[in-house]
């Protein structure tokens, strides 16, 4: 696992636990911000997970943001908000 660590970019994270990959784009130095909405998390109706790529974790792993939304109102006005600020929907 370690070695795979190695191969991968300091920008890649491998989540070998569910086989996901999660990768931070870099494009002529600008970070690729995007964000993904998911419907009824536990007892969440609407939950919105962001990264604006830049922050990172310890191991250099996307640090995404959460936001928890209950009426679809608010999760509409939150998700016009990011693609304005230049998120992408992944």
């Amino acid at each position: 696992m370690a070695a795979l660590r190695r191969v991968l970019s300091h920008r890649a994270a491998h989540n070998l636990e569910s086989s996901s990959w999660v990768l931070s784009i870099t494009i002529k130095g600008i970070a690729l911000k995007k964000f993904t909405v998911m419907q009824n998390v536990g007892k969440a109706r609407h939950v919105v997970s962001f990264h604006d790529g830049v922050t990172v974790h310890g191991d250099n792993s996307p640090f995404f943001d959460m936001r928890i939304f209950g009426r679809k109102t608010d999760l509409v006005k939150f998700v016009k908000e990011l693609e304005s600020a230049g998120y992408v929907k992944a």
